[in-house]
Protein backbone atom coordinates (compact mmCIF):
# COMPACT_ATOMS: atom_id res chain seq x y z
CA UNK A 1 0.00 0.00 0.00
CA UNK A 2 1.33 3.45 -0.86
CA UNK A 3 1.69 5.69 2.15
CA UNK A 4 1.51 9.44 2.54
CA UNK A 5 4.51 10.92 4.29
CA UNK A 6 5.01 14.05 6.33
CA UNK A 7 8.63 14.91 5.78
CA UNK A 8 10.98 17.79 6.44
CA UNK A 9 12.96 19.02 3.49
CA UNK A 10 16.34 20.56 4.15
CA UNK A 11 17.79 22.20 1.06
CA UNK A 12 21.47 21.41 1.54
CA UNK A 13 21.89 23.35 -1.68
CA UNK A 14 19.28 25.91 -2.68
CA UNK A 15 18.62 26.65 -6.29
CA UNK A 16 18.16 29.58 -8.60
CA UNK A 17 16.80 28.01 -11.73
CA UNK A 18 16.42 29.04 -15.33
CA UNK A 19 14.66 25.82 -16.36
CA UNK A 20 11.24 24.37 -15.68
CA UNK A 21 11.98 20.81 -14.56
CA UNK A 22 14.16 18.86 -12.17
CA UNK A 23 14.84 15.11 -12.19
CA UNK A 24 15.17 13.36 -8.84
CA UNK A 25 16.73 9.97 -8.11
CA UNK A 26 17.71 8.11 -4.96
CA UNK A 27 21.43 8.04 -4.24
CA UNK A 28 20.84 4.57 -2.81
CA UNK A 29 17.84 2.65 -4.21
CA UNK A 30 18.13 0.08 -1.40
CA UNK A 31 16.28 1.96 1.33
CA UNK A 32 15.83 0.23 4.69
CA UNK A 33 13.67 0.79 7.73
CA UNK A 34 15.31 3.57 9.75
CA UNK A 35 17.18 5.13 6.80
CA UNK A 36 16.95 8.80 5.87
CA UNK A 37 16.50 9.53 2.19
CA UNK A 38 19.33 11.14 0.24
CA UNK A 39 18.18 12.42 -3.14
CA UNK A 40 20.23 13.48 -6.15
CA UNK A 41 18.83 16.14 -8.46
CA UNK A 42 19.60 17.18 -12.02
CA UNK A 43 18.24 20.29 -13.67
CA UNK A 44 17.08 20.22 -17.29
CA UNK A 45 18.58 22.20 -18.91
CA UNK A 46 21.47 22.20 -16.46
CA UNK A 47 22.08 25.91 -15.84
CA UNK A 48 21.52 26.65 -12.18
CA UNK A 49 23.14 28.43 -9.29
CA UNK A 50 23.63 26.95 -5.83
CA UNK A 51 23.75 28.49 -2.38
CA UNK A 52 25.39 26.11 0.10
CA UNK A 53 23.98 27.88 3.15
CA UNK A 54 20.86 26.26 4.61
CA UNK A 55 18.31 29.02 4.20
CA UNK A 56 14.94 27.52 4.97
CA UNK A 57 13.30 24.49 6.54
CA UNK A 58 9.82 23.62 5.32
CA UNK A 59 7.42 20.80 6.14
CA UNK A 60 6.25 18.95 3.07
CA UNK A 61 3.29 16.61 2.82
CA UNK A 62 3.87 14.46 -0.25
CA UNK A 63 1.30 12.88 -2.53
CA UNK A 64 -0.83 16.02 -2.26
CA UNK A 65 -0.05 19.27 -4.05
CA UNK A 66 3.43 20.55 -4.99
CA UNK A 67 5.18 22.58 -2.32
CA UNK A 68 6.69 26.01 -2.89
CA UNK A 69 10.05 26.74 -1.27
CA UNK A 70 11.49 30.25 -1.45
CA UNK A 71 15.25 30.73 -1.50
CA UNK A 72 17.53 33.74 -2.00
CA UNK A 73 19.91 34.46 -4.85
CA UNK A 74 22.92 32.08 -4.69
CA UNK A 75 26.60 32.51 -5.34
CA UNK A 76 27.90 30.16 -8.03
CA UNK A 77 26.92 27.67 -10.73
CA UNK A 78 26.73 23.88 -10.72
CA UNK A 79 24.81 21.29 -12.72
CA UNK A 80 23.82 18.67 -10.15
CA UNK A 81 23.57 18.30 -6.40
CA UNK A 82 21.72 16.55 -3.59
CA UNK A 83 19.46 17.15 -0.62
CA UNK A 84 18.27 14.99 2.26
CA UNK A 85 14.80 14.23 3.54
CA UNK A 86 14.83 13.81 7.29
CA UNK A 87 11.96 11.31 7.24
CA UNK A 88 13.02 7.83 8.28
CA UNK A 89 10.71 4.94 7.50
CA UNK A 90 9.54 2.77 10.38
CA UNK A 91 7.82 0.08 8.29
CA UNK A 92 8.54 -1.78 5.08
CA UNK A 93 6.41 -1.14 2.03
CA UNK A 94 6.02 0.93 -1.12
CA UNK A 95 6.34 4.71 -0.78
CA UNK A 96 5.86 7.59 -3.19
CA UNK A 97 7.36 11.08 -2.77
CA UNK A 98 6.94 14.18 -4.88
CA UNK A 99 6.37 16.05 -6.98
CA UNK A 100 8.19 18.99 -5.40
CA UNK A 101 7.64 22.49 -6.70
CA UNK A 102 10.29 25.16 -6.06
CA UNK A 103 9.72 28.89 -6.46
CA UNK A 104 12.90 30.96 -6.46
CA UNK A 105 12.68 34.72 -6.99
CA UNK A 106 9.55 34.33 -9.10
CA UNK A 107 10.90 31.44 -11.21
CA UNK A 108 9.50 27.94 -10.67
CA UNK A 109 10.13 24.33 -11.62
CA UNK A 110 8.65 20.99 -10.67
CA UNK A 111 10.22 17.60 -9.99
CA UNK A 112 9.16 14.12 -10.96
CA UNK A 113 7.70 11.68 -8.44
CA UNK A 114 9.55 8.62 -7.15
CA UNK A 115 8.07 5.32 -6.01
CA UNK A 116 10.36 2.93 -4.18
CA UNK A 117 10.45 0.01 -1.75
CA UNK A 118 11.61 0.20 1.85
CA UNK A 119 13.23 -3.07 2.93
CA UNK A 120 13.72 -4.59 6.41
CA UNK A 121 16.50 -3.18 8.55
CA UNK A 122 19.76 -5.08 8.89
CA UNK A 123 20.40 -7.37 11.88
CA UNK A 124 21.48 -5.65 15.09
CA UNK A 125 25.11 -6.75 14.95
CA UNK A 126 28.36 -4.78 14.84
CA UNK A 127 29.90 -6.49 11.82
CA UNK A 128 28.47 -8.08 8.72
CA UNK A 129 28.39 -8.05 4.93
CA UNK A 130 25.31 -7.88 2.69
CA UNK A 131 25.41 -7.77 -1.12
CA UNK A 132 22.23 -7.12 -3.11
CA UNK A 133 21.17 -6.61 -6.71
CA UNK A 134 18.07 -4.67 -7.67
CA UNK A 135 16.39 -3.03 -10.63
CA UNK A 136 15.03 0.44 -9.99
CA UNK A 137 13.46 2.80 -12.51
CA UNK A 138 14.81 0.72 -15.41
CA UNK A 139 18.35 0.90 -14.05
CA UNK A 140 20.46 -1.87 -12.49
CA UNK A 141 22.28 -1.61 -9.17
CA UNK A 142 24.56 -3.64 -6.92
CA UNK A 143 24.63 -2.45 -3.30
CA UNK A 144 27.29 -3.56 -0.82
CA UNK A 145 26.51 -2.90 2.84
CA UNK A 146 29.58 -3.61 4.95
CA UNK A 147 29.69 -3.11 8.69
CA UNK A 148 32.94 -3.29 10.68
CA UNK A 149 33.66 -2.84 14.37
CA UNK A 150 35.02 0.47 15.62
CA UNK A 151 34.71 4.15 14.74
CA UNK A 152 36.06 5.33 11.36
CA UNK A 153 35.59 8.48 9.30
CA UNK A 154 35.19 7.04 5.82
CA UNK A 155 34.84 10.51 4.28
CA UNK A 156 38.14 11.98 5.47
CA UNK A 157 40.64 9.39 4.27
CA UNK A 158 40.26 7.25 1.12
CA UNK A 159 42.78 4.77 2.51
CA UNK A 160 40.32 3.88 5.28
CA UNK A 161 37.91 2.70 2.59
CA UNK A 162 40.58 0.85 0.63
CA UNK A 163 41.92 -1.02 3.66
CA UNK A 164 38.76 -1.82 5.61
CA UNK A 165 35.71 -2.15 3.36
CA UNK A 166 34.66 -4.61 0.67
CA UNK A 167 34.43 -3.33 -2.89
CA UNK A 168 33.93 -4.79 -6.35
CA UNK A 169 37.12 -5.65 -8.19
CA UNK A 170 36.15 -4.02 -11.48
CA UNK A 171 39.10 -5.50 -13.35
CA UNK A 172 37.50 -8.93 -12.83
CA UNK A 173 33.86 -7.86 -12.86
CA UNK A 174 33.62 -5.81 -16.06
CA UNK A 175 33.11 -7.59 -19.38
CA UNK A 176 31.68 -7.02 -22.84
CA UNK A 177 28.11 -7.46 -21.54
CA UNK A 178 28.28 -5.97 -18.04
CA UNK A 179 30.08 -2.92 -16.73
CA UNK A 180 30.10 -0.51 -13.79
CA UNK A 181 29.11 2.96 -15.00
CA UNK A 182 28.79 4.85 -11.69
CA UNK A 183 29.89 4.34 -8.10
CA UNK A 184 28.84 6.25 -4.99
CA UNK A 185 28.92 5.63 -1.27
CA UNK A 186 27.59 6.76 2.08
CA UNK A 187 28.14 5.65 5.63
CA UNK A 188 27.34 5.95 9.30
CA UNK A 189 29.02 5.37 12.64
CA UNK A 190 26.75 4.11 15.39
CA UNK A 191 26.70 1.84 18.45
CA UNK A 192 24.84 -1.19 19.71
CA UNK A 193 24.85 -1.83 23.45
CA UNK A 194 27.86 0.45 23.79
CA UNK A 195 29.86 -1.23 20.99
CA UNK A 196 30.74 1.04 18.08
CA UNK A 197 30.60 0.10 14.41
CA UNK A 198 31.06 1.84 11.06
CA UNK A 199 28.94 0.95 8.05
CA UNK A 200 29.73 1.83 4.46
CA UNK A 201 27.08 1.48 1.76
CA UNK A 202 28.55 1.35 -1.75
CA UNK A 203 26.16 1.69 -4.69
CA UNK A 204 27.24 0.53 -8.15
CA UNK A 205 25.06 1.37 -11.13
CA UNK A 206 25.80 -1.16 -13.84
CA UNK A 207 25.21 -1.36 -17.58
CA UNK A 208 23.91 -4.57 -19.16
CA UNK A 209 24.18 -5.01 -22.90
CA UNK A 210 21.25 -5.94 -25.14
CA UNK A 211 22.90 -9.35 -25.55
CA UNK A 212 23.13 -10.02 -21.82
CA UNK A 213 21.49 -13.40 -21.04
CA UNK A 214 20.97 -13.20 -17.24
CA UNK A 215 23.80 -15.69 -16.84
CA UNK A 216 26.23 -13.89 -14.51
CA UNK A 217 26.44 -14.21 -10.72
CA UNK A 218 28.50 -11.97 -8.47
CA UNK A 219 30.55 -14.13 -6.11
CA UNK A 220 33.31 -13.66 -3.55
CA UNK A 221 35.98 -13.84 -6.28
CA UNK A 222 34.65 -10.55 -7.71
CA UNK A 223 35.14 -8.73 -4.39
CA UNK A 224 38.25 -7.13 -2.92
CA UNK A 225 38.98 -6.80 0.81
CA UNK A 226 36.81 -9.77 1.74
CA UNK A 227 37.12 -10.54 5.48
CA UNK A 228 38.33 -14.06 6.16
CA UNK A 229 35.20 -14.93 8.14
CA UNK A 230 32.73 -13.39 5.65
CA UNK A 231 30.68 -15.40 3.17
CA UNK A 232 28.09 -14.34 0.60
CA UNK A 233 25.70 -16.30 -1.55
CA UNK A 234 26.08 -15.82 -5.33
CA UNK A 235 24.09 -12.79 -6.44
CA UNK A 236 22.43 -13.27 -9.83
CA UNK A 237 22.55 -10.21 -12.08
CA UNK A 238 19.22 -10.23 -13.88
CA UNK A 239 17.42 -7.76 -16.11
Amino acid sequence: MKKQLLIALFCVSYLFVYSQSIELELTNPLQRVGDNLSIRYEINPSTINIDNEILNNSNIETNTKPIAITCKTPDYSIETGAFRLTKSFDTTGVYTIGPFSFIVEGKSFESNTMTFNVYPELPKITKGLWVSFLNFENKHFIVIEHRVEGQMNIYSNPKIQEDNFVRINDSIFNSDNIEIIRESFGGITSSLDGNWYTQKNTVYQIWLSDDYKNNFSLTEKHLANMPEDAKIKPVLIKK
